[in-house]
């Protein structure tokens, strides 16, 4: 993966300390090892701040609109919804909604697009 993105950040292109991100959830176990399910982040984009993927989902999915070709995100989402060892709760229902509860607590502190 770290090669297919150049070592480098998809986001900024920081190389120091890169490393790999599912796209979708790992749990979704026949999405794992999918070359197209996995993006690179340097630290900040990955964890550690409030702009990383894990700490604030809705920014990094506009961001991955912006990066990966929208069929790849579209196969892996319908993928994700097709996988049956995940947890059922996890449809694309399930993400639709949560992003849609992040954004609105976005526009109530006075963040959002």
């Amino acid at each position: 993966m770290l090669a297919r993105w150049g070592g480098k950040c998809a986001i900024c292109g920081e190389t120091h300390l890169a490393n790999c991100h599912h796209i979708i959830p790992r749990e979704f176990a026949s999405l794992r090892f999918n070359p197209n399910n996995g993006i690179v982040l340097c630290p900040q984009h990955h964890r550690l701040t409030k702009w990383s993927a894990h700490v604030n989902p809705v920014w990094f999915v506009r961001k991955l609109e912006a990066i990966i070709d929208s069929g790849v995100l579209h196969d892996l989402v319908a993928a994700m919804h097709s996988d049956e060892s995940h947890p059922t709760e996890w449809t694309v229902e399930y993400y639709e909604n949560v992003a849609r509860m992040l954004e609105d607590d976005l526009l109530k502190m006075g963040g959002g697009r």
